[in-house]
């Protein structure tokens, strides 16, 4: 399914029932979702050629204004039922009534803020694919990124993909490392803290009060944490 053409019921998990009410004047119709395809313009003469882009543009745009219309009406509906009051809880419910999904919801809403946060490029924002758009309103979206794409340097979610994992994947590894080799460091230092702390009692044991086996179990446990002491001295010293 397109990006770009995504129906309303993609958002939705069931088909919209038309009111028993108006079902004289209004006949049942099903909901069309738009399956993307790759197009070869280039084998049409310039006006047919023009002449289709130019409408594909226009069904894109009305999609695309949906999207955002629907994206504020969202907007506007969360900033009247937040906050902790008696609405707790009332907004997920609403939208669930209408068979609305939650990721969806919340997609549309940071679109939204998106746009608002940057009016100079709306027309920018609102040609994007809808799931591009989706990514860079992301909070978690590298600016530098978000501005690749604004700035039409980026155009596609595979586009996008790309470049993060190229630039972006590698910084979140090192970071992870970092963190474990942090970790690493602090659980070595409580270990020979631990040891150090351990090895002044064991200098207070009465041997002679130990039995036979015992003695040969600690004599052989000393002799291994000695080996692996002379190793980690001869290797990491």
């Amino acid at each position: 399914m397109s990006d770009n053409l995504e129906t309303l019921m993609f958002l939705m998990g069931k088909k919209l029932e038309t009111s028993s009410n108006n079902s004289e004047n209004i006949e049942k119709k099903e909901i069309i979702s738009i399956e993307r395809k790759s197009f070869d313009y280039n084998k049409l003469d310039k006006d047919i050629s023009d002449f289709l882009k130019k409408k594909q543009y226009e069904i894109f745009n009305i999609f695309n204004n949906t999207y955002t219309k629907i994206g504020k009406i969202l907007k506007d509906a969360q900033d009247k039922l937040k906050g902790n009051n008696q609405y707790n809880g009332l907004f997920y419910q609403w939208f669930k009534s209408m068979g609305f999904k939650k990721d969806k919801v919340y997609a549309l809403i940071s679109r939204y803020n998106l746009l608002i946060e940057n009016s100079d490029k709306q027309l920018t924002i609102e040609k994007l694919p809808l799931s591009l758009s989706y990514e860079i309103s992301k909070k978690s979206c590298p600016s530098i990124l978000k501005a690749e794409v604004l700035n039409g340097k980026i155009n596609s979610l595979k586009e996008f993909k790309i470049v993060y994992k190229k630039n972006f994947d590698l910084r979140d590894t090192n970071k992870s490392l970092i963190k474990k080799n942090e970790k690493y460091e602090t659980d070595i230092k409580e270990g020979l803290d631990f040891i150090l702390k351990n090895i002044k009692e064991f200098k207070n044991i009465e041997f002679k009060k130990l039995k036979q086996e015992n003695l040969k179990l600690f004599f052989h446990s000393i002799l291994e944490i000695k080996k692996k002491i002379k190793y980690i001295k001869n290797n990491f010293i």
